[in-house]
């Protein structure tokens, strides 16, 4: 399966649709999170793409059909592709939810950093 490297500036604004930060905070802690629901670690879509997805889900996490089709048609995207992403950001807004409550003082994005960096280390079999 083909890849998509993210550049910097995409994973800023990927970053910033999602709400977190661009850069992690520091903090000493032992207590590690857990690992994050999605399997896949790379998406084909574009950061507009992304952006129309992201807005929807701000105003309607669980569109209806006709809904999803007119997502589907603004993004460019087949309704099937949105509605595997509205899946997938519902699953990442329960984990963090998860992560917040089991971790009240870390940042969201040291929690999705730390564990992203796992994730990856763990694909590329290190």
């Amino acid at each position: 399966m083909p890849t998509l490297h993210r550049t910097a500036s995409e994973m800023a604004g990927i970053h910033s649709l999602m709400g977190l930060a661009t850069t992690p905070a520091k903090r000493s802690s032992p207590a590690a999170p857990q690992s994050p629901p999605p399997k896949r670690l790379c998406s084909n879509a574009s950061v507009e793409q992304l952006k129309v997805c992201a807005a929807a889900f701000r105003l309607c996490p669980n569109p209806t059909h006709e809904q999803m089709e007119g997502i589907a048609m603004r993004a460019q995207l087949t309704p099937m592709r949105v509605a595997a992403w509205f899946r997938d950001r519902r699953a990442l807004q329960t984990w963090v939810l998860e992560q917040r409550r089991a971790h009240p003082t870390t940042p969201v994005a040291e929690l999705v950093s730390s564990t992203w960096s796992r994730a990856m280390m763990a694909h590329m079999g290190a």
